[in-house]
């Protein structure tokens, strides 16, 4: 609609996002918290729908004003890790739902319109262990940290595995249960959206997803993954049978490289396995293309500069797949594992090199893939955003070779070795 301003987004008036792992509220998954530090008692949802807070936000989009929170979709933004904007799908998803919310929101904010997408982290629980994670979001990371003394952890990630923190977890993982089961059971949920962790590793999603199918109700529900599509199947329950059901299915399957590389950046992805995986969840467009969007989630970090991808791209020509392409993050200075650790001119030859593959191979929008790999590209790298960058670069490249040691098997020196690229072998033995 022409009169709405271009700060607007559909979001926070149809979802609801929380986070068992901080015990917070947000508006969506990619926006700032709005007190990362507060540790108060958190509100249910028919409260935080339409306190203070979630009124300000409203009215703040509806005028016009740039949202802090909302950076991230911001495509200036120099932290950004998408190329794309979050928002922008928020607003075509629910294009047609958008004189709805106008008609029934007040001057100050509130709605009277109820949320009926979720996007519910409700467990760490995973089965992987990638290097771009951390405890917050991988149990296998958890457990490998509690049982290494002297485990790199940031202080977030030492909070989060503090005893107190830990006791509030299941009383805040049931309350989130618990709303989403009456969103399920009340037929009001439109949209889910199931991340991890695993969710393919959690009993709740196979639940949700029976119950849904066994009332019918699947039918008019938009379900969206990102998942390591490490299993097809649970007990007694098929993925491929049971999204069928669905009136649109929407997978991001992540994978950030192939082979021998894919299966370092990923620890615990069985790079064989993994496709076999796909080509039986990609049969789905051929039952029908109009109702399932399947595509590669693909996070470009500095061991992918250096190898893996050219088995991701002949993979994805081979199934005509798309591929979704971000940046690791968090872009911070000891984060070895963002590909903006790397000095500028290695990382410019290794992304032109990928851009020049993709372009070689002419896989499934191209065009869209080299976009989004030239944004990462003209994003600053550490050399030219942080002064003094080298100290904290050299504690990310002793976290890196903590874990290899740990883990065992391949590692970065020996990647990038691999890759015959001198200058980049330098600068890591350097640093």
């Amino acid at each position: 609609m022409d009169n709405i301003s271009k700060t607007f987004c559909t979001a926070p008036w149809v979802h609801a996002y929380a986070n068992k792992i901080k015990g917070k509220r947000k508006l969506c998954c990619n926006s700032v918290y709005q007190n990362d530090h507060d540790t108060s008692e958190v509100t249910d949802l028919e409260q935080w729908w339409n306190d203070d807070y979630m009124k300000s936000v409203r009215r703040r989009m509806l005028n016009g004003e740039t949202l802090p929170e909302c950076k991230i979709c911001d495509p200036n933004d120099k932290k950004s890790i998408t190329a794309g904007s979050y928002k922008d799908m928020w607003n075509e998803a629910y294009k047609d739902y958008i004189k709805t919310i106008l008609e029934n929101t007040t001057p100050d904010g509130e709605t009277s319109l109820s949320p009926t997408s979720f996007h519910y982290e409700l467990s760490n629980l995973c089965n992987f262990a990638c290097r771009m994670c951390s405890v917050e979001w991988a149990s296998k990371i958890e457990a490998e940290a509690k049982k290494h003394e002297n485990y790199p952890l940031k202080r977030y990630e030492r909070r989060y595995l503090k005893a107190d923190h830990q006791n509030m977890i299941k009383p805040w993982q049931k309350r989130l249960e618990d709303e989403l089961w009456k969103s399920v059971k009340d037929k009001t949920l439109t949209n889910i959206y199931f991340a991890g962790g695993e969710p393919l590793m959690w009993d709740i999603h196979w639940k949700v997803l029976t119950h849904l199918v066994e009332s019918g109700h699947s039918k008019n529900v938009w379900i969206r993954y990102n998942t390591n599509l490490s299993r097809m199947h649970y007990k007694d329950y098929d993925l491929v049978e049971l999204l069928k059901q669905f009136k649109r299915v929407e997978i991001g399957c992540s994978i950030d490289g192939g082979g021998p590389v894919g299966e370092y950046v990923r620890t615990g992805l069985v790079w064989e396995q993994w496709k076999e995986n796909f080509k039986k969840l990609y049969q789905l467009r051929l039952y029908d293309k109009s109702r399932f969007q399947i595509h590669l989630e693909t996070t470009i970090t500095t061991p992918g500069l250096f190898g893996g991808m050219s088995e991701l791209i002949n993979f994805a020509l081979e199934q005509d797949a798309k591929i979704r392409i971000h940046r690791a993050g968090p872009v911070e200075p000891d984060n070895l594992i963002c590909p903006s650790a790397v000095p500028r001119s290695v990382m410019d030859k290794c992304i032109d090199d990928i851009i020049l593959n993709v372009k070689q191979k002419n896989i499934r929008d191209s065009n869209y893939v080299i976009k989004q790999l030239l944004s990462i590209k003209n994003k600053p790298v550490y050399e030219e955003e942080f002064k003094n960058y080298d100290i904290d670069l050299r504690r990310g490249k002793e976290k890196v070779e903590f874990i290899e040691n740990i883990r065992k098997g391949l590692t970065l020196k020996e990647i990038i070795k691999n890759s015959n690229n001198q200058k980049a072998l330098e600068w890591y033995i350097n640093i």
